[in-house]
């Protein structure tokens, strides 16, 4: 190093979206997705597979997060303070003065700092989004039972790999956007190669949306473990009003900075 004197504050997790909500758990969902779709599509390739392919969504969750777990330690507080000699506070940090910052407490003294808080889902101002469970990047890597239905809204990268991930696995997807293509910020002839994989996959793209409203009606307390209950999105298109329903509602709308 440089041999400067470092110190680093964190609120939640070390390591980050790519480790913890990001890269790594959406990138073990995507081969574990590509897997099932090669054995269904093998017939293609001459080779025959018989019987039912079914995907267990529980294993393929609990082999994203053993993998997770796997790596966690190189972003560990335990390796940056006795491995590499930073000090770690785990906490809010509060700046109390130009040089200043305050910890759990306690005050720390700095030359220098740098603000790397990151992101965090950026959530459309939809009236009764507010009062649903919905789902983020933050929040979908903890499900453990696969919804039968899912609508996604925003055609952006993180929406779109997590579509086709669960498509794959056997839901039934809906993406649902306000503009007229998915990626926009993309070059359209990789755009159109995207499109057109995931209308390949059945992934249902909903274009032009004008979001009025949604509500959800929570699932029976049967005792059974975690259950879906029913959302239902109103969005208008071309003058008229229509309703979709699904079981999990997917938030990709883009990020914010966590400045506040």
């Amino acid at each position: 190093g440089l041999f400067a004197k470092v110190a680093i504050v964190e609120n939640h997790l070390l390591g980050g979206d790519c480790l913890n909500v990001g890269c790594v758990p959406s990138k073990a969902l995507i081969k574990c997705a590509e897997v099932a779709h090669q054995v269904k599509t093998a017939a293609e390739y001459g080779v025959n597979v018989t019987g039912t392919v079914e995907v267990d969504f529980g294993k393929v969750m609990e082999r994203m997060r053993k993998l997770r777990a796997g790596i966690s330690h190189h972003d560990s507080a335990e390796r940056y303070s006795k491995q590499l000699g930073i000090d770690v506070f785990m906490g809010w940090g509060k700046f109390t003065s130009p040089n200043t910052v305050e910890v759990n407490g306690q005050t720390l003294s700095f030359k220098k700092c740098v603000i790397a808080s990151g992101g965090s889902a950026a959530v459309p101002p939809i009236p009764g989004m507010d009062e649903v469970p919905y789902l983020t990047n933050a929040s979908i890597f903890n499900l453990t039972v696969l919804p039968p239905k899912l609508m996604v809204i925003g055609g952006g990268p993180i929406g779109l790999e997590l579509a086709q991930c669960f498509q794959r696995f056997g839901s039934e997807v809906t993406v649902l956007l306000r503009g007229a293509k998915l990626l926009p910020k993309e070059d359209e002839d990789a755009a159109r190669l995207v499109y057109e994989s995931l209308v390949r996959d059945g992934v249902r793209i909903v274009t032009g949306c004008k979001f009025k409203n949604v509500t959800h009606s929570p699932a029976p307390d049967d005792g059974g473990g975690e259950g879906y209950g029913e959302f239902w999105l109103t969005v208008e298109r071309h003058g008229e009003n229509e309703l979709f329903a699904s079981q999990a509602l997917l938030l990709a709308t883009g990020r914010r900075p966590n400045v506040q």
